[in-house]
């Protein structure tokens, strides 16, 4: 099972000109995906859905280096 609860993620860019800002890619996600479920992920471009699907990753990573006291 994955369990995502209340993410939020920002990006730091420079608008033109040439200020630091935060963008917002991901505000408040909550999400539960059952095991063995097939999901899937749709929204518009600019949505957020590869940045959910990459902390998923990193987060598993992290999983499977404490299951396995690996350090990648």
């Amino acid at each position: 099972m994955i369990t995502l609860n209340h993410i939020t993620k920002d990006f730091q860019h420079f608008n033109k000109q040439h200020q630091r800002e935060l963008k917002r890619a991901l505000s408040d996600i909550n999400l539960t995906i059952p095991t063995g479920c097939v999901f899937g992920l749709l929204g518009v471009n600019g949505a957020g859905k590869t940045t959910l699907v990459n902390l998923i990753e990193i987060d598993s990573l992290d999983v499977a280096r404490s299951l396995f006291g690996q350090h990648i």
